[in-house]
């Protein structure tokens, strides 16, 4: 996927998060757990325990992710 990489908020001062083939990483969070996501579409959902995100997505190739919902907005740069 494009989207694989480890990213970081335009905010923070350390990455937040690694987006594998299938699972992210929240690396402020839990760095030994995984979580599933999918892509469809503009739709990035990720799917933990006991309940799902889904964001709307606008992806930059190989520099930026915008991430939107009805609560927040945030940019990511990659970072690897």
């Amino acid at each position: 996927s494009d989207l694989a990489g480890t990213w970081k908020n335009i905010l923070s001062q350390s990455p937040d998060f690694i987006l594998l083939q299938d699972s992210a990483i929240f690396l402020q969070e839990n760095p030994n757990e995984k979580y599933p996501f999918e892509l469809n579409g503009d739709s990035l959902t990720f799917h933990f325990p006991k309940f799902n995100y889904t964001f709307k997505v606008s992806y930059f190739p190989g520099d930026s992710i915008h991430l939107m919902n009805e609560m927040t907005s945030s940019t990511f740069l990659r970072i690897k």
